[in-house]
């Protein structure tokens, strides 16, 4: 394993891989972005090639190449590892996954479907029946840019076209009907379409790999044994496609749910492509099946703040309450959108209709318990014995989810207070409000953790400060020998070890000298030695006012006890001592420069 680790990092380039998920920007030697695993406004995260590592100043995270494959996808090392053994050509030895016989299915699987979606495109694009499908698209808001993007197809309206097209290009049958893209009739290796006359949305996994599809009916209304074609029509279950465990757009949102730490949940394919299209990137769609832990697992990896947009409809509401009670009890923050617009009954109406102001109505949600709170009070009349049975049962099973005892507190106070009753009353009421959320609710698989090398308490800012020096300066290393008792134990264990400085170095303290090493091109580029020389004294003269600092406060803290026990002669020698470290501090206080950093 460790072969293939060192033969990827050879093969690769830090930056060019961070580069595939985040708009890297020139810094010197190195790059810097904005960090994907926080909000904010100016650029902190920093790549260095040199080190062939990365760094951010805010929130601390930082290492390797894989690490930052493993958080931004949220996958163990391993999946991170096979992810960027794949880029870089590199063998997996996977003797401890699956067998040989189930990656070479899997890897067949997906084979077909990622050709499909290419046929399904030209088909988009080349033919006079998939030219049709293109206007249709182009008519609902859809550009040619961000078709393409999303590899938006045809199916033609013909029995074996893709899988006689599939078995030409040397597939076999038994794959074609495994990835879910044909049917097996009864004669052995008799197939026929499953997608036929239908624009093709490709469905991927987290890591863009075309998984599956689903195909909406357009063109020719035909039928099959007299029952005509379903409007939709999805991959069934396969090796490769779970639809409990898979979400449109994940792909292409999981950036901006890590940046913006949310993700919008919509229904259909359209709502997430325009919306996408409109501005809102973090979002993702459930492909008109009914939220699953599962999904909520997955989404748990990016973010755990979720807004719901599902279709107004009884079946949309009806899903809508159920994820966001799923979501409630697996400790997400939930809140809700509302189009209020009524010639548009989903986002897709909404984007087709007010272009980017849907962008407006994805910053106006509010929080889910908020929302049905003001919803129930509409309904029902809370001043009568009916109306406050309802809206507890309207409330009740929701704020039974709330994973926060604080949170459910409040919930029961504003509701004892809407109808005016006493808490308790209300709070038993809400523990016996019959539960009309529990359908497909089951406890998730343990969460996956994500690893990155974060130090469990990071340096303090002097001994970064001084180790930047020591990077661009090696030379003054020695000279730090005499305040090597004042430096945090992981910095003196530089100074005893100056090779660890080098950028070969690949033990323990690796990170933190990588760290050291881009606070340096930030801090000291451009100095001359005799400005760093004096950076540095100014460094060590902090550690050692911080030191007698430390030391007058315990003389403090002994002359007090000395006045308590009226002990003149201790009294005076304690006064001596304190005395003494003052002086000190005032003669180090004396070294001022501008380019100190308090």
């Amino acid at each position: 394993m460790s072969d293939t680790v060192e033969q990827v990092k050879a093969r690769l380039d830090i930056a060019d891989v961070i580069s595939g998920y985040l708009k890297l920007q020139k810094a010197g030697a190195s790059y810097k972005a904005r960090c994907p695993f926080h909000n904010e406004k100016t650029p902190s995260f920093h790549v260095s090639p040199q080190r062939q590592s990365w760094h951010c100043f805010g929130c601390n995270k930082g290492g390797d190449m894989l690490s930052f494959v493993q958080e931004i996808e949220g996958i163990d090392f391993i999946e991170a590892l096979r992810i960027l053994a794949s880029k870089a050509g590199v063998p997996m030895d996977e003797r401890r996954g699956p067998s040989a016989g189930q990656r070479t299915q899997r890897q067949a699987l997906l084979a077909v479907a990622d050709l499909s979606a290419k046929f399904f495109e030209k088909q988009l694009w080349n033919s006079a029946s998939g030219a049709k499908a293109l206007a249709y698209l182009r008519g609902r808001g859809l550009t040619d840019d961000t078709i393409r993007a999303w590899r938006l197809g045809w199916a033609p309206n013909d029995w074996r076209a893709l899988s006689g097209f599939l078995q030409e290009q040397g597939h076999r049958p038994e794959h074609i009907v495994g990835a879910g893209m044909a049917i097996q009739k009864n004669a052995p290796g008799s197939l026929y379409d499953r997608f036929r006359s239908r624009i093709m949305f490709p469905i991927c996994d987290a890591n863009g790999q075309v998984a599956g599809f689903t195909g909406r009916v357009f063109g020719a209304e035909v039928a099959v044994d007299g029952e005509p074609l379903a409007k939709y029509v999805n991959t069934p279950q396969t090796d490769i496609y779970d639809k409990s465990r898979i979400l449109f757009g994940l792909d292409k949102a999981k950036v901006a749910m890590r940046s913006r730490d949310g993700c919008l949940l919509v229904e259909g394919n359209m709502d997430a492509i325009l919306s996408w299209q409109a501005g809102a990137q973090h979002v993702v769609a459930t492909s008109g099946t009914a939220l699953t832990p599962h999904q909520l697992k997955i989404l748990s990896r990016y973010t755990t703040n979720l807004d719901f947009c599902f279709d107004t409809d009884t079946a949309g509401k009806t899903a809508t309450r159920r994820g966001i009670a799923l979501a409630l009890a697996q400790n997400f923050s939930v809140r809700m959108l509302t189009i209020r617009d009524p010639e548009c009954k989903d986002p897709a109406d909404y984007v087709l209709k007010h272009g980017t102001a849907w962008n407006d109505v994805v910053a106006s949600a509010v929080p889910a318990l908020q929302y049905y709170y003001d919803e129930a009070v509409a309904a029902f009349d809370p001043a009568s014995a009916s109306g406050k049975k309802a809206v507890v049962a309207s409330m009740g099973p929701l704020i039974r989810r709330l994973t926060s005892r604080v949170e459910q507190s409040h919930w029961i106070g504003q509701l004892a207070t809407l109808l005016r009753a006493p808490q308790a009353a209300v709070e038993a009421d809400v523990a016996s409000a019959p539960d009309d959320l529990a359908v497909g609710e089951r406890e998730p698989d343990a969460p996956v953790a994500v690893s990155a090398l974060v130090p469990s308490e990071p340096v303090d800012l002097t001994g970064q400060e001084l180790l930047a020096l020591f990077v661009r300066m090696p030379s003054l290393v020695p000279q730090a020998s005499e305040v090597a008792d004042l430096l945090d134990p992981r910095v003196a264990a530089v100074v005893a070890e100056p090779s660890m400085l080098d950028a070969s170095y690949s033990g323990e303290q690796r990170h933190l000298v990588d760290v050291a090493a881009m606070r340096a091109e930030q801090l000291w580029q451009g100095y001359t030695e005799q400005q760093l020389q004096e950076e540095f004294l100014l460094l060590t003269n902090r550690l050692r006012e911080r030191r007698l600092r430390e030391r007058r406060a315990d003389v403090e803290r002994d002359i007090r006890q000395a006045e308590a026990a009226k002990d003149g002669p201790r009294l005076q020698e304690l006064l001596a001592t304190f005395q003494q470290y003052t002086t000190e501090l005032h003669q180090l206080q004396s070294i001022r420069s501008p380019n100190t950093t308090s």
